[in-house]
């Protein structure tokens, strides 16, 4: 081949490596210049479904800036991002909530995240109802919101069975408080004090708060609301089927011992460890389906059947009221349900009965006794503001009016 052509084929490769090079370099280029700009730009690493809010002139409820200056701003452990000397300052807030959220501004060399907090006003409440058809029915009548209903019902669980206990002349009475920000309810405390009269038979519970800051339920005179076991291991359900010796089965048409308690509840609600333990079983077979056995100590253990999905595994350590699993219909079941066992030395009992046959809940510290009862009595006075209703739960303990006033 002439050497004009290897000339010519030479130059056209080596323009067409020189494109290939600017080609790219403009690309690079172009690169850097897309970096360099979203630095210069506000930060966008709020998350896609917040929308931070730029900081503008006007009222209060439309100025974030005049908003911040009555929070309470902590740095948030986020790490500043360098910007360059001469970045525009800017404000955003992006709100969590109406009790917190963040701040994030720019200061000359870099861009700060903090977390700001706004804390509530808090007004105690005082609510009171008579049962009429259901526990949870009778709190929403009374006007306690659904997370209230459920801290009175964890309280009085280990003494009420909620479900099958209650009567027409059962009462309740709580003093809690509410959060408010800006004159607006954002949420409820925590329950302070409350009284139930069941069956003729009162009951009332003060919160009290130690001197490490651990938090407890306890009676007027000092016993703690916690049980060792709960009467029942989820919440608002209905007994589809009770402990029985002789049971026609649903499914064989033939009697036999139903050794335990059938709680009908939807699938996925949720089932609780009934006390502290550890799981010895959480397995699958044909007639239990997903189950779980807890041992508690040498004497007693329970058993929890038909679940939908288990939470737990063999060798887990629980407490109580943890989460172990969720109501199903596995195994040999009709529909979504709790096959529920107590059994005491290994021998099958009515979980219905067991609960006043347990060891004795704890009773209040001898070191916290006379703080414990300094609290009990302002509370008292403030659960006394509903007379009729409490006239029954203030009595419940004569002993222990006379042990508080010596503490």
């Amino acid at each position: 081949m002439p050497d004009k052509y290897f000339s010519v084929v030479n130059t056209v490769l080596k323009n067409a490596a020189q494109d290939f090079l600017r080609m790219h370099m403009r690309l690079a280029a172009a690169a850097i210049a897309l970096v360099f700009f979203a630095l210069l730009l506000p930060s966008r690493e709020v998350e896609a479904n917040r929308r931070p809010m730029p900081i503008v002139s006007g009222d209060t409820d439309q100025n974030p800036q005049r908003a911040l200056a009555n929070l309470t701003a902590t740095t948030s452990s986020e790490p500043s991002l360098n910007v360059g000397t001469g970045a525009a300052t800017d404000d955003w807030r992006d709100l969590e909530s109406s009790l917190q959220g963040t701040h994030y501004h720019r200061d000359e060399n870099s861009f700060v995240a903090e977390k700001v907090s706004n804390a509530p006003e808090v007004h105690q409440q005082l609510a009171s109802g008579s049962i009429t058809s259901s526990f949870r029915k009778s709190g929403t009548d009374a006007g306690l919101s659904d997370s209230m209903i459920q801290q009175l019902a964890d309280i009085f669980g280990s003494e009420i069975d909620l479900q099958l206990d209650l009567g027409p002349s059962d009462h309740f009475t709580v003093l809690y408080d509410e959060h408010y920000v800006d004159g607006k309810k954002v949420g409820d405390g925590p329950i302070l004090a409350a009284s139930f009269v069941n069956q003729g038979h009162a009951y009332s519970a003060f919160r009290y708060v130690y001197t490490n800051g651990e938090v407890g339920y306890f009676s007027a005179d000092g016993i703690s609301m916690h049980k060792a076991f709960m009467r029942a291991p989820l919440d608002f359900i209905s007994v589809m089927s009770p402990f029985s010796n002789s049971r026609m089965h649903p499914l064989f048409n033939v009697n036999r011992p139903h050794l335990g308690i059938d709680y009908a509840a939807p699938t996925g609600t949720p089932v609780y460890a009934a006390g502290d333990g550890r799981v010895v079983e959480s397995a699958c077979n044909d007639s239990m389906g997903n189950y779980v056995v807890i041992k508690h100590d040498g004497t007693y253990s329970t058993k929890y059947l038909h679940l939908n999905k288990r939470a737990v595994k063999a060798g887990d350590r629980v407490k109580q009221h943890q989460m172990i699993g969720a109501v199903g219909s596995t195994g040999w079941a009709t529909g979504p349900h709790l096959h529920y066992e107590f059994l005491v030395n290994g021998v099958h009992t009515n979980p219905a009965k067991i609960a006043d046959k347990l060891p004795p809940a704890n009773r209040i510290a001898w070191a916290e006794q006379r703080r414990f009862g300094a609290q009990v009595r302002d509370l008292m006075s403030q659960l006394a503001a509903n007379p009729t209703q409490n006239k029954l739960a203030l009595q419940d303990s004569p002993a222990a009016h006379g042990r508080l006033k010596n503490l």
